[in-house]
């Protein structure tokens, strides 16, 4: 109940706050397709969130071939919950196929729960790190196994501009628009998850060719260079109508 409540102030808020304002910036256009349900979006523009390519810089090699990594700062209830969920429902699968296969949960303020799996049948928890790149450069998989959530997942960029192959839920994948089988692996069940991280991990030429294109979509689409130039082609467009 409390959450319906805050559900529809929050979207009161949200669909006045747009009128107050020349121009809206959302990061994909699944936030602007939700917020056109309930108010007029003339005056939304999509601009994602930008990666530092050189910060993140690719690498296709030195990686642990058993190593699956999930980042993300699991204070927030959807990153606890899809590492909670992976450990869960998904690794088991995986540990039947590849006994060896080791999932790290690295994050900020890991929650009780997600502390209550460190240890525990080759899970391991981090809790907050100085350098997140070492843990997704060490990691054949970097996963994505969100349930509940909106907006772009920065872990998603993130892994496929290092280099680590990503395997997502749909609601993962939402908002980027990389390409299933090419870019990414999006799964569409528990089973089907379970059986596109053990292919990555053991079918070295696939996990090649997913690093290869993941990075170069990313490179194409969310470097911070191209986002830049967007933003700075809005600007541009507001100070030639005055």
């Amino acid at each position: 109940l409390i959450s319906l409540v805050e559900l529809k102030r929050v979207l009161r808020y949200e669909t006045d706050i747009i009128n107050c304002f020349d121009k809206n910036l959302f990061v994909s256009e699944v936030d602007k397709a939700y917020i056109e349900q309930y108010a007029d979006g003339g005056n939304i523009d999509v601009i994602p969130v930008g990666v530092d390519t050189d910060y993140f810089s690719y690498s296709d090699s030195g990686y642990e071939t058993n190593e699956i990594v999930f980042v993300g700062n699991m204070r927030t209830y959807p990153n606890s919950d899809a590492a909670y969920y992976f450990a869960e429902n998904i690794f088991p699968g995986i540990l039947r196929k590849v006994p060896d296969a080791r999932f790290t949960i690295a994050g900020a303020y890991p929650t009780r729960r997600i502390r209550s799996l460190n240890g525990k049948g080759n899970i391991f928890v981090t809790g907050r790190v100085e350098d997140i790149r070492r843990y997704l450069r060490r990691a054949a998989v970097s996963v994505c196994p969100m349930r509940t959530g909106a907006g772009m997942q920065n872990k998603v960029i993130e892994s496929m501009a290092s280099g680590t192959p990503v395997v997502t839920s749909l609601i993962g994948s939402e908002g980027i628009g990389a390409v299933n089988g090419r870019d990414i692996l999006i799964a569409e069940n528990e089973q089907d998850f379970a059986e596109k991280v053990t292919l990555l991990i053991n079918d070295k030429d696939l996990r090649k060719k997913i690093s290869h294109y993941g990075r170069r979509f990313v490179e194409q689409r969310f470097a911070d260079s191209v986002v830049t130039d967007k933003f700075q082609r809005l600007i541009a467009g507001f100070h030639n109508k005055q």
